[in-house]
């Protein structure tokens, strides 16, 4: 081991003061000439500064082998070493800043081979660093704010003319989210000017807001839009005034939302004029509930100038009170139910009610708004509903007429039936009588008042059968099999068919449901009149067919609801004399005759009866029919 020496041309004493730490270290070597090895350094001089950075006194400091120096860590003692080694060898300066774990200090080194060691400079750096390192930290946070923020943000500075106005400002700063919004990177922007980058930025009064924000340091926010060769869209801006001139803006991409509040806006607006100019009236009612939850009540929240005028009530009162307070016996009344109904099951219902505090009759439509609230929309019927109420009035009034004068026509019938019986008795016993003794004219006078008597008789039967017709039976429906029920009234036909030589083509006929007696009377009236009504001197024929059809098909007319409905069609065509077809509708008429009582008999009842059991069984029935050609009676019964 070799000892140090120091020269004298080195004047410590003139270090001793200085407001840096010095520090002289001198080699440490290992053997003897050229084998000797650099193994260490050791401190040889050190300044009342270095003494005190380190918080040992300069005597402490003084003799310390840099291998195993006070108040430092392996780690840096052998940095230390490394760099003593580098600089005394190769006669290079170092300069360096390093942190001492064990003192908390940041330093700055310079070192420099001086003579026949090094001379260490060193200068305490912690507080300008940790400054630095918290600007560095607070600069990160600031970047790490702006690059995740999802609203774009970009901070500039004015750029102003000779007399100090605000011409432009120069981009400083964005974020990801502006390269993002804007499509435009760091080097497209930064150092640019913004009228530059944002053309039209004048004619929108951006700039315009920006210069306001910068000269009087009053922060705004503001929805704008903005359009120009790459951006159409519509910005939620913020601006503040950052430093002394310069300024902060954030903008978020709203044209989504914009679009959203302005279509809403504009449904409101439709609802509104809906509300307005609807002829009917709207309404929304809001349940009110008990502690149990029960509906006890309701309360109108919004009605049209219609619903106020339809109720009758002052608008402060119908909005006011609540529906129970306008009418008390509301909750036991159907529409109450109805209303339940709706906001129990969602399904929509129709009621028309009778409002007790104005005499008004409304129609109403009930649906479910959401579990609190219903939408009804209404009118005014009490017009139409009086005339309903007066017309079932009036029709009441005409089914007690009826049903009297049908009481009275059988009654009628009744009682009319016995003296035409006498009169027919003693007619014939007084014609027995005076047999023999009666001149020509008194017989003839006769013969008159026998047929006028006849004819009586048979008017009455006609009469009393049509008021049995007229009244709906009470037995229900029965199937019956018409080839059966025909040959039924062939049979009670039998002597005219026979004097008559009446020949029949009979098809086959259909099972139907319907009233017996009556589906026989319609048979026997028709076949009759087919077999009266024969051509002198030629034979009857009679054709009778039948097959299935829809109303609409038929050829008759129909009523809109049956017209898809399924018929039995049942034809009877005759050869006989026939009449004019503009008579088709009015031989269905009671007592109407197309022919004098001299050519054939009858009462002008029989086919009166027969559309009456059409009726009855809800079909339909028309004739066709042409002078000399014959008559075809087509009837639809339903299937």
């Amino acid at each position: 081991m070799t000892t140090f020496t120091l020269k004298p041309q080195v004047a410590f004493s003139l270090l001793d003061q200085h407001p840096e730490s010095i520090v002289y270290y001198a080699p440490l070597w290992n053997g003897t000439g050229e084998g000797k090895q650099l193994t260490d350094f050791e401190v040889v001089y050190c300044n009342q500064h270095a003494a005190t950075l380190t918080r040992v006194t300069a005597e402490e400091l003084s003799g310390q082998r840099v291998s195993t120096m006070v108040n430092t860590d392996e780690k840096t003692r052998q940095l230390m070493l490394q760099q003593l080694k580098q600089v005394y060898l190769s006669g290079e300066p170092l300069e360096y800043i390093y942190f001492n774990p064990v003192l908390e200090k940041y330093f700055s080194i310079l070192r420099t081979k001086t003579d026949d060691g090094v001379l260490t400079m060193a200068r305490d750096r912690t507080r300008q660093l940790r400054e630095q390192e918290e600007k560095d930290r607070e600069t990160a946070l600031t970047n790490s704010i702006l690059d995740t923020s999802i609203n774009a943000i970009f901070a500039c500075e004015a750029v102003r003319n000779e007399q100090g106005q605000v011409v432009d400002l120069e981009m400083k700063r964005i974020n990801r989210a502006f390269v993002r919004l804007t499509g435009l990177s760091d080097e497209q922007v930064v150092g640019k000017r913004y009228l530059q980058l944002f053309p039209t930025a004048k004619d929108t009064g951006t700039f315009a807001m920006n210069c306001e924000v910068i000269e009087t340091g009053k922060s705004q926010r503001r929805e704008v839009y903005y359009k120009d060769e790459k951006l159409d869209a519509w910005y939620d801006v913020s601006l503040s005034k950052l430093g002394r001139d310069g300024l902060l803006v954030s903008f978020a991409d709203i044209t989504e939302q914009k679009k959203a509040f302005l279509q809403l806006a504009q449904q409101k607006s439709l609802l509104d004029n809906i509300l307005q100019h609807s002829a009917n009236g709207i309404s929304v009612t809001e349940v009110i509930r008990n502690t149990e939850g029960k509906v006890i009540d309701g309360r109108t929240i919004l009605a049209n100038d219609a619903a106020v005028n339809f109720t009758g009530l002052p608008k402060e009162l119908y909005l006011g009170k609540t529906a129970v307070e306008l009418e008390p016996n509301i909750l036991a009344s159907p529409y109450f139910q109805l209303c339940l109904k709706t906001l129990d099951t969602g399904e929509p219902q129709l009621s028309r009610y009778f409002l007790e505090s104005t005499h008004r009759w409304l129609e109403i439509s009930i649906s479910k708004m959401d579990e609190e609230r219903l939408i009804t929309i209404f009118t005014d019927i009490t017009p139409e509903k009086e005339s309903q109420l007066k017309q079932e009035q009036m029709l009441a009034e005409l089914q007690r007429s009826n049903e009297s004068l049908e009481e009275f026509t059988r009654a009628a019938s009744h009682d009319l039936k016995e003296p035409i019986r006498k009169v027919q008795f003693f007619t014939e016993k007084l014609k027995t009588t005076l047999d023999g003794r009666l001149s020509e004219e008194e017989k003839s006078m006769m013969e008159r008042m026998e047929h006028a008597a006849e004819r009586m008789k048979m008017l009455v039967d006609d009469l009393l059968e049509y008021s049995h017709v007229n009244a709906q039976p009470a037995t229900a429906l029965e199937e019956i099999d018409l080839n059966k029920k025909l040959k039924l009234v062939m049979g009670d036909l039998e002597l005219m068919i026979t004097e008559k030589k009446a020949r029949f083509n009979i098809g086959s006929l259909p099972v139907i449901r319907g009233h017996r007696r009556q589906i026989q009377q319609l048979l026997h009236n028709l076949l009759n009149n087919a077999v009266k009504y024969s051509k002198p001197g030629e034979q009857p024929v009679i054709t009778i067919s039948a097959g299935e059809t829809t109303g609409a098909a038929s050829g008759l007319t129909v009523a809109a609801a049956d017209e898809a409905k399924p018929f039995h069609l049942i034809e009877i065509r005759d050869n006989g004399i026939g009449f004019e077809q503009a008579d088709a509708d009015r031989i269905f008429n009671v007592f109407t005759r197309l022919h004098g009582n001299s050519e054939y008999t009858g009462t002008g009842v029989g086919l009166a009866i027969v559309r009456k059991v059409v009726e009855n069984h809800h079909g339909y029935i028309a004739a066709e029919s042409q002078p000399g050609v014959g008559t075809t009676f087509r009837i639809l019964l339903p299937a």
